[in-house]
């Protein structure tokens, strides 16, 4: 038995999964020259245009999907009615419309087309009515945890909004 109550038994097995699960993956790394030649295969030449919706039939509905993770809320401003939080934010949606990449390249297994947001494409909500809701529980209840919960719910409702208001602006 060890000293820390496990057996050295369960510490090879934890050992092996470990280093199973951070074993290096196969990977291909390619050059600058074939990432401009992909996009400009994928974009460029096949009459690719951003602002138009993805669809091969327009009368389709886009399903667009939004992945969220708060990290953290680092600060809320009751009087400027702002906040400031760290988080993941993904959004995912089927482009019908781009060339099929596994015809371009064969080492090709996914394509991201990653494109930066301008602080003026971002919708600024005015949050008065869920400082003055959270106001409120605070003064009734009374309770850390209800703050902590409408905040977080805040968090959400208004990322979402930006989020929409995001993909609206690119497809515009």
């Amino acid at each position: 038995m060890a000293r820390n109550g496990q057996s050295s038994y369960a510490k090879v097995i934890g050992a092996v999964a470990v280093i199973l699960l951070t074993a290096p993956q196969p990977g291909h790394a390619g050059t600058y020259q074939n990432a401009t030649s992909l996009l400009d295969t994928l974009l460029t030449r096949s009459g690719y245009n951003a602002q138009v919706r993805p669809l091969l039939n327009q009368d389709d509905t886009l399903y667009v999907y939004l992945l969220f993770e708060l990290l953290s809320i680092v600060e809320v401003n009751d009087v400027t009615q702002s906040f400031i939080c760290n988080g993941f934010m993904g959004i995912f949606w089927h482009d019908q419309c781009s060339v099929d990449v596994q015809t371009v390249q064969a080492f090709s297994h996914s394509f991201r087309c990653h494109r930066p947001f301008k602080a003026t494409n971002i919708l600024h909500p005015v949050l008065f009515f869920y400082f003055v809701l959270l106001i409120i529980i605070i003064v009734v209840v009374g309770e850390l945890v209800v703050v902590v919960v409408v905040v977080v719910v805040v968090v959400v409702v208004v990322l979402v909004v930006v989020v929409v208001a995001v993909v609206v602006k690119l497809y515009k």
